[in-house]
């Protein structure tokens, strides 16, 4: 897999040495910090692909990371592995999911089945620099449905679809996200451009219509109960 920039974020010597000796075992460039505002501050250099995050830490919490990263340019697009200390409940899964996290997992790690998902996920966000999603692509592919970006056409099967525009920014937004759930809240600032308290229905109906559009091809689009929607292959 292609090496990445990643950085460990986590109050705990033992685990950060731990995952950082596994990730630098597998080829990427590892980057540990012991607290979330030395973490932070880093990110006026050059930001990671990859955040091994924990989320209970002293002072800011791993939540309120992930929250930020979302929020900046820079991360938005980075890979996220949520740790937690102990077995979460449902809800703290989804609300990590919800956040921006794109894998949960629980502490003690098991070197090669972290590196099995972290590859996994890397395939499914190919990039460049280390995993952000492609911005600068002319067009976008997943089986027979190509989308020509500077056109803003769409074929499927050899076929022209006619979309509207939101519908459009919505099939090239999970196309370039594929296999990374989006949350609800996450499609309306990205594609609608407006606050995430809007009726989240509005992108329910957006993605029924896209599927009745790309027939076949659009039961790719998965819903993920309670969260949003994720692109499979």
């Amino acid at each position: 897999m292609r090496p990445v920039r990643a950085a460990i974020v986590d109050a705990d010597a033992g685990f950060r040495e731990e995952i950082a000796d596994t990730l630098k075992e597998a080829g990427h460039k590892v980057f540990p910090y012991p607290s979330p505002g030395r973490f932070l501050d880093s990110l006026a250099g050059e930001a990671p692909g990859l955040v091994v995050l924990a989320l209970e830490m002293p002072g800011l919490s791993g939540w309120e990371v992930i929250r930020i990263l979302r929020s900046l340019e820079a991360t938005r697009h980075a890979l996220i592995v949520a740790i937690s200390d102990h077995a979460p409940d449902s809800r703290q899964v989804v609300h990590a999911f919800q956040l921006g996290a794109d894998e949960f997992l629980q502490k003690p790690l098991e070197a090669e089945v972290f590196l099995a998902r972290l590859n996994a996920m890397l395939r499914r966000s190919p990039g460049t620099g280390a995993c952000a999603i492609a911005e600068m692509e002319e067009v976008l592919e997943s089986g027979p449905l190509r989308i020509d970006l500077p056109g803003r056409t769409v074929a499927l099967a050899g076929e022209t679809v006619k979309l509207t525009p939101l519908e459009f920014d919505l099939l090239s937004y999970l196309l370039r996200g594929k296999g990374r759930v989006m949350t609800r809240s996450l499609i309306l600032q990205e594609v609608w451009k407006t606050e995430p308290d809007l009726n989240t229905r509005t992108v329910d109906k957006c993605v029924e219509r896209l599927r009745k559009r790309l027939p076949g091809w659009g039961s790719r689009i998965e819903t993920i109960s309670g969260i949003g929607y994720c692109l499979r292959d």
